[in-house]
């Protein structure tokens, strides 16, 4: 069994939200409210710190949103905060971190020990950013900017010879994992070209996902290895590419693998 850290979402939260703020409102409220789940997963502890501006990068939200939509978290009971200030050698009042403590959904840390399709009633949110199921459509929607690449904008009318040169501000979770099945650092960031034919498959399915994971990262005499040599052409032929790790996972299954279970 593969075991990942996961945070809990009650489908009684999004509705709670959706039911006092309306569903324009509620998008943005699940967004900063699932933020600090994975805030406090990174902090591994339920009450923690963050900055404004960090929590506004992160959650997309702009900082002078940021406060109407905390207070709206507050009232629901969904997060408290401290809100704290310091007062500087020159006499000024100076803000500081704010402290958070999450009340309702507080993420959780650990293994996934259910059965393989075990229905649940709370959504588990693998932290490399697979989302299962979909009875929750704000976390659907929210995750979806998890394993978007980091495309930079105003990159539309680039050559395709500019793209395969110019870099993206970021890789994502889903760009790292994939990046180590061809032996890439975490930091090697994207090509625009790579994380355009990325963004076109979507969100790629975690079973897809493990399947061609275990077919290129497995040991093949060169004359039977046929596998794609880079990222761009990989992801280009990747239907075809999940077909041939299935037979490949077909012919090499013992009784005694361990067996894979995504959140």
């Amino acid at each position: 069994m593969t075991t990942r850290p996961f945070i809990m979402i009650d489908p009684a939260d999004q509705e709670t939200l959706v039911r006092e703020l309306g569903t324009d409102k509620a998008r943005t409220a699940f967004m900063l409210w699932f933020r600090l789940n994975r805030e406090a997963f990174r902090k591994g502890a339920e009450t923690f710190e963050v900055s404004k501006p960090a929590l506004s990068h992160d959650s997309g939200i702009s900082t002078r949103h940021l406060k109407e939509v905390t207070a709206k978290l507050e009232a629901l009971g969904f997060v408290q905060v401290r809100r704290r200030t310091r007062t500087t050698p020159d006499g000024h009042q100076e803000n500081e971190e704010n402290i958070y403590t999450l009340m309702r959904g507080a993420y959780r840390g650990g293994e996934d020990t259910s059965p393989p399709g075990e229905t649940s009633s709370r959504g588990r949110e693998d932290v490399s950013g697979h989302v299962p199921g979909n009875q929750f459509p704000l976390l659907q929607e929210v995750t979806r900017g998890i394993n978007a690449p980091a495309v930079p904008k105003g990159t539309g009318r680039l050559s395709a010879i500019e793209k395969k040169r110019k870099r993206c501000s970021e890789n994502t979770p889903v760009m790292i994992r994939i990046g180590k099945w061809f032996k890439r650092q975490d930091k090697t960031l994207w090509t625009v070209y790579e994380a355009e034919a990325l963004a076109q498959l979507g969100n790629l399915p975690e079973d897809e996902l493990t399947v061609v994971e275990d077919f290129y990262r497995a040991s093949l005499p060169p004359k039977e290895d046929y596998r794609r040599q880079d990222v761009a052409t990989l992801l280009n032929h990747w239907t075809g590419e999940v077909d041939k790790a299935r037979k490949f996972q077909a012919a090499h299954s013992t009784s005694n693998r361990p067996t894979k279970v995504a959140l």
